[in-house]
């Protein structure tokens, strides 16, 4: 069954879990990121049935920022597939190694994401799964200098 995939480029990640470190509200080995995106996609995907939530504004004369939470599943027969790039020099991230996003200074993110709807107890809804992500790093002046942004 082909599933509706969701397209969001440039863009910024937060609340990066990667590692699928345990937390009050996540248990461990549960991967995911939530990414931040324009408000007329957030008024799209709630259309959809697709959760959205939002940055509360710390000021007053601001608006909340609409984001959605992607879950990442390394553990499936065709995983997604993760890259970093920093000056057009990619690298392909594993389960051994993505949970450098994490800590990466990421200047901007583009990826894919897979829609599936779930039942569970007589509830239903849908939920995001990653498909391919590419994070631009952002360059390190004082690393390029002595070049050592290659050595990971």
């Amino acid at each position: 069954m082909a599933r509706d995939l969701i397209t969001i480029e440039d863009t910024k990640l937060i609340l990066k879990n990667f590692a699928g470190k345990a937390d009050k509200y996540t248990p461990e080995g549960r991967r995911s990121f939530g990414v931040l995106i324009p408000q007329e996609m957030a008024d799209e995907l709630e259309e959809a049935g697709i959760p959205v939530k939002y940055l509360q504004p710390r000021h007053e004369e601001d608006v909340p920022i609409p984001w959605v939470k992607v879950k990442v599943n390394l553990n499936r027969e065709n995983p997604p597939k993760i890259f970093t790039d920093r000056n057009g020099d990619k690298n392909q991230l594993d389960e051994t190694t993505v949970s450098v996003l994490d800590y990466a200074d990421i200047d901007s993110a583009s990826m894919q994401l897979a829609v599936y709807p779930w039942e569970m107890g007589g509830k239903s809804g849908k939920t995001l799964y990653l498909q391919t992500l590419v994070c631009f790093l952002n360059e390190d002046d004082f690393m390029s200098r002595y070049e050592l942004n290659d050595i990971n």
